[in-house]
Parts: structure tokens; sequence; C-alpha cells
């Protein structure tokens, strides 16, 4: 007999994530190997993890995320203008997105929103911020805690 899945469980998903309107945004389906983590150790957003726990093998739910539970609200703060002198990168246009290290040594995705000769404006926000968002979760595997 199968036992639910709960923290310290390490656990292997597949999943579909959707908009709204139904267009897929990610899936292990299209190519993208299957994740694997740990329950509760914060290594995947917090409404996937909470939606596997009491889940067994071979159990399938979908999950609508609040962005909280998602990628976050999206934080106007994080919107901010570099000096175009400042920027290493000479061919750059609006929707361009590449990693940036943060303060704290952290790599952040960071989108291109707009370009001038004195300056580009850059979104630190996560692409998927603000959304609300839908995931078909399948269990493939669970290694139960020790």
């Amino acid at each position: 007999m199968e036992m639910p899945i709960e923290e310290g469980d390490t656990v292997r998903i597949a999943y579909r994530g959707t908009f709204d309107d139904g267009e897929v945004f990610d899936s292990t389906e299209e190519g993208d190997e299957p994740i694997e983590f740990v329950v509760g150790s914060d290594s995947v957003i917090a409404g996937i993890d909470r939606a596997v726990r009491g889940l067994e093998k071979g159990d399938e739910t979908e999950v609508i995320l609040a962005p909280v539970d998602a990628f976050g609200d999206r934080d106007p703060s994080l919107v901010q203008e570099i000096p175009r002198d400042r920027f290493p990168v000479v061919d750059i246009e609006p929707g361009s997105m590449f990693f940036i290290e943060s303060p704290d040594g952290e790599r952040v995705l960071t989108t291109v929103v707009e370009v001038s000769e004195t300056g580009i404006v850059i979104d630190l926000n996560h692409p998927l911020a603000g959304q609300e968002l839908t995931f078909l979760i399948r269990v493939l595997d669970v290694a139960k805690k020790e």
C-alpha cells in the first residue's frame, strides 16, 4: 500500500502549466524532464509543494495557483533603468532576456523593457509574476523520507 506524500519525501512529477486561456507556458510533456524535489525544501514554487502533499504515486491533480503561490506579485520597484554606458551587451532589444547576478549572489532572470541611447529599462520580476497559473501534476515516483 502506498503512503501519502509528506514533508521530507522526495517526489518526481510530470506537469503541464497553463495560463487562464489554456495556453501552455511550460510542460514536461514537451520534452522537458520531469522534476524531482524534496517536499518542504523550498526548491519549487509553494503551490506545487503544497499540491503534492497527501498524494500517492500515480495520482494526478490540477491546481489553480494565485500569484502568491506561484511566482509572486509584480513589484514595480523591480523595473529599473541602467545607464547605457554601464550595460555590457551592445546588441539588445526589448523582450531580450538574460541572467544577472544580484547583490546577494543570486542569479535573476531579467527582461529588457525599453532601450534608448542613454539607458536600458530592465524588469527583474519573474516573467510569470502577477499571473494566476494552472498546473496539472502527475506523481511519477515517491521516495519516503528515512
